[in-house]
This record gives structure tokens, C-alpha cells and sequence, in this order.
């Protein structure tokens, strides 16, 4: 529909500024797009996780970052338990971006760099979308309580570290690493 014709049937003077500004409002209230300052906390990178991308905090070529999924080892991982990895994406245009869910990691396995277990989400290397700036990719190591949390990952889209730290039933944060990374660089 014209939106000329629209505006004389919906709406009263300047309708395009009017519509302008909904659609900028729907955008600024529904979207997360980062500052260029964004920045990796410094929280995330006080614990030993090594990932090798790179060193926690700092930014990573996006041409840099391969296709494959990272080797990602926790030292002081102890032999006799499970671990689950998570990689997510906070500052995606959508609330978080699910990238790597991983289950039932040995620690043995772990404390040599080998994420052996059962895979709820394949790795999804980094894409950040032209426009959104900078994007923090996190690795968060979980001490796993019990059975595991399953993940639906045909929605990678909306996934909240928070609500599934509350209602996974998952142990303590053991090891973190984050890097930036944009479109483009």
C-alpha cells in the first residue's frame, strides 16, 4: 500500500515522520546493538580458561577466527567430574545468540584441552552482523550437578545466561573467557 494513502487513512498530519519515528523506537526498544566501546568484563577473564583465540579480553579479527570450534582447556579441572561449556553471543541484535553448547565433558578430557561430550548445540563460529559494532563471545565452564540441562538449539535466538544459570540446576562458573570481535575486521 501507498503510504501516502495509508497516512490519510490511519494517521493524521505528518504521518512519514510519524512513522519514522515508530520504526526508530522499535528499533532503539527491541534492539541490542553494542557501542564500539563494548568490552569484555573484567570478571570473565579472572578465572584459567584457555581458549585459543587469542588472550580473554581483547579484541580478535573476525578474519582471524576459524570455522572449526576452539580448543577450549580448563587446567584445574578436576578428573572425577562433568563439565558443560557454553558459548554465547550477549550483543547480538536479538537478546543472545546460542553459539556451542556442550554437556557431560569429562575432566579429564577438559583439563587437556578436548571438549569430548554430549554436543546439545554444534559450534556456530562468530557472525556478527554489519552495523552492530562490536560483539563480546563468551565461554563460560560449568561444574555439572546432576543431569545435564538440555538446550533446544533450532532457537539459537533469545538465550539468557541468566535464566539458564536459575533454572538449569547447573554448579558454579569454573572458567570464563570472552573476546570482541565485529563484522568486518
Amino acid at each position: 500500500m501507498n503510504l501516502h494513502l495509508y497516512c490519510n487513512f490511519n494517521f493524521r498530519a505528518n504521518c512519514p515522520t510519524t512513522m519514522l519515528r515508530l520504526v526508530t523506537f522499535a528499533f532503539l526498544f527491541y534492539s541490542s546493538v553494542p557501542s564500539s566501546s563494548q568490552r569484555c568484563s573484567s570478571a570473565i577473564c579472572s578465572t584459567s580458561l584457555d581458549v585459543d583465540v587469542g588472550k580473554c579480553g581483547h579484541n580478535i579479527p573476525l578474519s582471524s577466527i576459524n570455522s572449526e570450534a576452539p580448543t577450549v582447556r580448563l587446567p584445574q579441572a578436576d578428573e572425577s567430574k562433568k563439565y558443560i561449556l557454553i558459548m554465547s553471543d550477549p550483543d547480538a541484535p536479538i537478546p543472545a545468540w546460542m553459539h556451542w553448547f556442550v554437556t557431560n565433558i569429562p575432566g579429564a578430557e577438559l583439563k587437556e584441552g578436548k571438549v569430548i561430550g554430549t554436543v546439545e548445540c554444534q559450534y556456530n563460529q562468530p557472525t556478527p552482523p554489519a552495523g552492530t559494532g562490536n560483539h563480546r563471545y563468551e565461554f563460560r565452564v560449568y561444574e555439572q550437578v546432576g543431569d545435564p540441562p538440555s538446550y533446544d538449539c533450532s532457537n539459537r535466538a533469545g538465550f539468557s545466561r541468566e535464566n539458564f544459570e536459575r533454572n538449569a540446576g547447573v554448579g558454579d562458573v569454573v572458567g570464563s573467557f570472552c573476546y570482541v570481535t565485529q563484522y568486518g575486521s
